[in-house]
């Protein structure tokens, strides 16, 4: 599996869109993205809960990005984790970060 992200716009609004890569067509997974510095998220992705801290999502293979808008001051950041699968041959890969400037 392997997360990648992308942002669109400038602080203070900023759209991220986060993918999962890597899940097999019938597999599911959790996402978990943080946010530190970040306001509030809104037009959130219906396959995520809104948290305190940031959001957590739920990804199947074959499914689109995750996206979300925020409100967020610069210098604030986001993390993407997934979870990696047993049989994961690069772990490394399961974290996506961004500094909103």
């Amino acid at each position: 599996m392997a997360v990648t992200g992308s942002l669109a716009g400038s602080v203070p609004f900023v759209r991220a869109s986060i993918s999962v890569a890597g899940l097999a067509a019938d597999a599911t997974g959790q996402l978990e993205v943080e946010l530190r510095g970040v306001l509030a998220a809104f037009d959130v992705d219906e396959r995520c809960d809104v948290r305190r801290t940031g959001l957590t999502c739920a990804v199947a293979g074959g499914s689109g990005p995750v996206g979300f808008s925020m409100l967020a001051l610069p210098g604030a950041t986001v993390t993407a984790t997934v979870t990696p699968a047993a049989d994961d041959p690069d772990p490394a890969n399961n974290t996506w970060r961004a500094v909103l400037d």
